[in-house]
């Protein structure tokens, strides 16, 4: 993180701020992410009753890659934007 912050001159953020950024874009209209996923990416415990949580053991492969993907998407054009500018 140190070396982010150096190359783009920025001075108080941290990861866990990458982290509430990237959950928020996800979430956003925009993006259109569910809950579950986000939850998933993020390496939070799984929504739901314990019980469902035991049964339901499916990894979101797939829809976490289209999240992240979405994410890595967004965060190009911001810094293609700025490089423009």
């Amino acid at each position: 993180m140190r070396r982010i912050r150096e190359k783009h001159n920025i001075d108080n953020e941290t990861a866990q701020d990458l982290r509430h950024t990237g959950a928020n874009t996800m979430a956003s209209e925009r993006s259109g992410g569910r809950g579950e996923v986000i939850a998933r990416i993020l390496n939070h415990t799984p929504l739901g009753s314990p019980v469902t949580q035991i049964y339901n053991r499916y990894d979101y492969a797939a829809e976490k890659r289209a999240a992240l993907e979405l994410w890595a998407e967004t965060l190009l054009k911001i810094s293609t934007a700025k490089r423009g500018a």
